[in-house]
């Protein structure tokens, strides 16, 4: 189905935007309480910088430990230099009131840092694990709970796409190994925001500005799951403030978001007027095409993607700012990135693989 951007402002409306939940977290003050000393693991790419900012406009006091390649990022704080790959040497007897983990993807790394850190005395250590821990997708309101996915040689250290989850999952063992009571595990969806580097979450707002006929993953009632930069960077401040322990999913409200709403923002945003070509699952399969579109898995193999509980994490405060406003700041962001990093935009969705589309449904008219 084809689609204009004036048709699809004028037929969805705005009721999905309309049930989101307001955000209001930055609000918040501590009287009264000292400041905290927080570590953070990373802390220079995509999500670190935002908790960074957080947790200094909070009042508390910052150290990162990376591996000094961004030493430009935050030049007031005080910055170690080393390596999780055993080069933990800058971190021996120090001592800070929690640990915020955003680099662990290797198991043998997060229990190096979480036994270190704990026989030191740091007494709250935090992981920012994933939703790709769950062994499937397929149950509808999947909460905390749900089975965890299990690799088949616990030894292997090469992050993949099918190592990854499961990776994520020995780390976490990992911490709670040393941290068995004061640890937070927050497993975010698919990530977006202003910073965005991964490009996933961009696609969608950059290449409607080159026109022509879009494919887009259909129908346009197909949730998606997200959670902006900004919210997870708030709420795993908080949870080292109110010493929040377990696991949370950080994920937006289920079912509330869809492609439909996606794109009615882009185009809104942008101004772009492309021809939306709406893509199905059970169309690509049937010309034996691969479903690959960006923060999109195949629905038909993973129906609960969009769909994730975020009942424990909400009883604990966590919030999403209205998916217009996530939409909007990552769009201004992109058009203010230099000309050659635009340019230069990761190819999450080839051209060519689109163009095969558009020329499979054309071949059934």
């Amino acid at each position: 189905m084809t689609l204009n951007r004036r048709q699809l402002i004028r037929n969805l409306g705005t009721g999905a935007l309309g049930a989101l939940v307001p955000f209001g977290l930055t609000a918040r003050t501590r009287p009264n309480e000292e400041p905290l000393r927080i570590l953070f693991l990373g802390g220079t790419g995509f999500i670190g910088p935002h908790m960074v900012r957080q947790a200094l406009s909070r009042g508390h006091e910052v150290t990162l430990f990376n591996r000094g390649n961004h030493p430009d990022a935050f030049p007031q704080l005080e910055q170690l230099v080393g390596d999780r790959d055993g080069g933990l040497t800058a971190l021996e007897g120090r001592q800070w009131d929690a640990v915020i983990d955003t680099s662990g993807y290797v198991p043998r790394h997060v229990d190096d840092s979480s036994r270190l850190l704990a026989a030191a005395g740091t007494p709250h250590y935090l992981f920012i694990s994933t939703v790709a821990v769950y062994e499937r997708f397929d149950s509808p309101e999947m909460d905390e709970s749900a089975p965890l996915a299990t690799l088949e040689d616990p030894g292997v250290e090469e992050v993949t796409g099918t190592t990854y989850g499961p990776l994520k999952v020995l780390c976490e063992a990992a911490v709670k190994a040393h941290y068995p009571a004061a640890h937070t595990i927050l497993r975010p969806t698919f990530i977006c925001g202003p910073g965005d580097h991964t490009d996933r979450f961009i696609w969608y707002i950059d290449r409607p500005l080159a026109g022509g006929r879009m494919a887009v993953p259909g129908p346009q009632s197909l949730a998606i799951s997200y959670v902006d930069v900004r919210d997870l960077a708030e709420f795993t401040v908080r949870a080292l403030e109110e010493r929040i322990e377990g696991a949370y999913n950080m994920v937006n409200p289920p079912g509330a978001t869809t492609t439909g709403d996606l794109m009615r923002e882009s185009l809104t945003a942008s101004g772009a007027d492309p021809d939306l070509v709406w893509m199905t699952s059970g169309f690509l399969r049937d010309h034996e095409l691969e479903w690959r579109f960006p923060m999109c898995p195949d629905p038909l193999e993973n129906p609960a993607v969009g769909h994730f509980s975020q009942a424990a994490a909400r009883e604990r405060g966590f919030s999403n700012r209205p998916f217009t406003e996530t939409v909007r700041a990552t769009f201004d962001w992109w058009m203010n990135q230099p000309e050659e990093r635009r340019k230069n935009r990761r190819d999450v969705l080839p051209r060519d693989v689109e163009q095969s589309w558009l020329a499979a449904l054309d071949a059934t008219t």
